[in-house]
């Protein structure tokens, strides 16, 4: 794994090198792989695992080759919906 990375989510952090449990629901069940190299935001927790480590891993599973990115909401990501929290 290369380099720590500034965060694309936050754009405030860095992205270091660690790991992290990859989870994954596949065909109605939990697939769970720890340990997966990744980079993890230090502000926001922002995760984004190393492309051939999960290659690795859903190749196991019979995914496609092509990994897409998904993105996955934060709490700092959710506004408020309800018309009483906002200023009158």
């Amino acid at each position: 794994m290369s380099d720590d990375f500034s965060c694309p989510q936050c754009q405030f952090g860095r992205c270091k090198s660690t790991t992290a449990t990859y989870t994954q629901l596949y065909l109605g069940s939990v697939m769970c792989a720890p340990d997966l190299p990744a980079y993890v935001c230090d502000v926001c927790g922002y995760c984004e695992f190393d492309h051939g480590a999960l290659r690795r891993v859903l190749a196991l599973f019979d995914y496609p080759e092509e990994i897409s990115t998904i993105d996955i909401p934060t709490f700092s990501d959710q506004s408020p919906t309800d018309s009483s929290l906002s200023d009158p």
